[in-house]
């Protein structure tokens, strides 16, 4: 009788749908009203040097430190305020600070001060800002790309964009370098400033072979560049290694969870972000065969804590969802200080 009562309930479990055996692998934290997010969309998400999280939202900045939440808005009586309360992306600057984009140009905001210390309305609508962790920072527009000059604390135009180059692509690695993918071709540059500190400093364009079929998809983070060619093979490259790997076709993926916002290596798995169909993770333990993690979400953005295996996600209308696998909780803590007496 216990042998046919146990042969029965694995029966029960493997018949299972998928995600709910997916899904039981990760706990689950939403941040939202309650915590105090200004705005259940949040378009943008960003870890500072200190470990505190940054939410660009519909209706301000926000910034968690794991117990309250503080919100930046534009704000008339203050003289340096935020350009617009609709913040699109929050990225690294130099000296401690953040870039915020939004629709009428881009303000520096100081994490120390928690205020504007500058503003740059001469972008509008169709710019990118690219930046990595130390501040290098590049701005590409439709006909121009710029790289931010630290110590004339403006942009600089260095070079005329070409129009075959998507700027949907590109991205700055931990040197600095911005990369540009073709949008015709299979070509790759790299533009390259030799010191963001000088007024003068030289440029230079350095074309590379990474891959031979077009790059149609990226998505970069922490020194990973996740990217699907033209025939949709998706291939993880490690910059700093100079090491590529394949991974999967993931047409069948794309026809039918959608768009894709973001891809993560999360432990020996890769995790994708689809924009209307919620996260999908491909499982390297089957040869990277597909389960859900979590549908009933809608993505604007994904962001890989570069510290702890959590994974941000920026939903639209419900908040930050924080996605970590279970078995693994007890290494999610961060200290600024230790006590004298904890000596490991």
């Amino acid at each position: 009788m216990k042998k046919h009562f146990l042969l029965t309930l694995l029966l029960v479990f493997l018949c299972l749908p998928e995600y709910i055996r997916a899904m039981d692998e990760y706990a689950l934290l939403q941040i939202g009203y309650t915590q105090g997010l200004s705005n259940s969309a949040v378009l943008s998400l960003y870890q500072d040097n200190h470990g505190f999280m940054w939410f660009g939202t519909y209706d301000g900045l926000n910034n968690y430190d794991g117990k309250t939440m503080n919100v930046y808005r534009t704000d008339m009586a203050v003289k340096k305020q935020l350009l617009n309360n609709v913040i699109y992306h929050v990225d690294g600057a130099e000296n401690n600070c953040l870039w915020i984009s939004t629709n009428t140009g881009i303000n520096c905001f100081s994490v120390n001060k928690r205020c504007v210390v500058g503003s740059y309305e001469m972008f509008k609508d169709d710019f990118i800002l690219y930046s990595n962790r130390k501040g290098n920072t590049w701005v590409m527009d439709k006909d121009d790309v710029y790289y931010y000059n630290v110590p004339l604390r403006n942009f600089v135009k260095v070079h005329k964009k070409d129009k075959v180059f998507n700027k949907e692509l590109s991205f700055v690695d931990e040197k600095g370098y911005l990369w540009l993918f073709s949008s015709k071709d299979n070509s790759v540059y790299r533009c390259h400033v030799d010191d963001f500190s000088q007024e003068n400093p030289n440029f230079s364009t350095i074309r590379t072979n990474i891959h031979q079929k077009r790059i149609e998809y990226t998505f970069y983070q922490n020194g990973i560049l996740s990217f699907i060619d033209k025939d949709n093979d998706l291939f993880l490259f490690d910059i700093m290694r100079n090491t590529k790997v394949y991974i999967r076709n993931v047409e069948e993926l794309v026809r039918k969870y959608g768009a894709i916002k973001g891809i993560i290596s999360f432990y020996d798995d890769i995790v994708i972000a689809f924009i209307r169909n919620g996260l999908i993770k491909l499982d390297a333990a089957s040869r990277y065969s597909e389960s859900v993690i979590d549908r009933n979400i809608r993505i604007f953005s994904v962001y890989k804590d570069p510290v702890q295996d959590i994974i941000w996600v920026g939903t639209d209308g419900q908040g930050v969802m924080v996605y970590s696998k279970k078995h693994s909780l007890s290494t999610h803590l961060m200290f600024s200080h230790l006590q004298n007496k904890i000596i490991r």
